[in-house]
């Protein structure tokens, strides 16, 4: 069994599903996913979340009727809950910009392994980019923690359930897997590929040399 084809096939499948998993958290940007959660109690006699994006918030207001407000926010320039707008607009748009450096990461990923089927030894360059992508989505998890989820937490911690979006957990995830990858690659540079010999055919001749060197004698 060829250890680097294997873990080359494996790797290849995690840089898929990790770069599916980043498109829900580019989609954050507007608020369709969130990084953060906000649920409060009440309001309408049944409850009021807010789902935090990266540039903008989302209001959702549901009641007894059945009836839903939806109020979709800018975080540059939305008055609606305090000076949380102003706040998590800088984390925003910090986080944004690395999860696209991610992505310019993946876009130069998937050509080099069209080189990498046809032969061409690219290991370590395989390996410092997954290092970057991984950097790349550290700072971003960091950044909306420290400069967006911790506000919100101390601003309405007592009044809401404040709790981390599925989009701050796929960013998680992502660093995780392209670490994986990253030290994957770089352990194998000191791995021998496997020497395989070749099998000879069942019907080939075989030398015999306790037979074959035998004088023959005259019938």
């Amino acid at each position: 069994m060829d250890v680097h084809r294997v873990s080359e096939v494996g790797v290849f499948i995690i840089c898929c599903v990790s770069f599916i998993f980043l498109l829900p958290c580019l989609a954050a940007s507007r608020g369709d996913v969130g990084f953060t959660l906000v649920n409060f109690d009440g309001g309408c006699n049944i409850g009021k979340s807010v789902t935090a994006g990266l540039l903008s918030f989302r209001e959702v207001y549901k009641c007894n009727d059945g009836t839903a407000t939806v109020t979709d926010w800018d975080s540059k320039t939305c008055k609606s809950e305090g000076s949380h707008c102003d706040q998590c607009d800088g984390a925003g748009k910090g986080v944004l910009s690395f999860l696209v450096f991610a992505l310019l990461g993946y876009l130069a990923l998937f050509p080099m392994y069209a080189a990498r089927y046809l032969g061409k030894n690219l290991r370590l360059v395989f390996g410092i980019l997954y290092v970057c992508i991984a950097f790349s989505y550290f700072i971003s998890w960091t950044v909306w923690v420290g400069g967006c989820h911790k506000f919100l937490q101390s601003q309405y911690g007592g009044k809401a359930h404040v709790i981390l979006g599925p989009a701050w957990g796929l960013v998680f995830l992502n660093f995780c897997l392209s670490t994986f990858c990253g030290i994957t690659e770089f352990m194998l540079l000191s791995v021998p590929r496997e020497v395989t010999f070749p099998v000879p055919n069942k019907f080939s001749h075989v030398p015999n040399s306790e037979t074959e060197n035998l004088p023959t004698g005259s019938v």
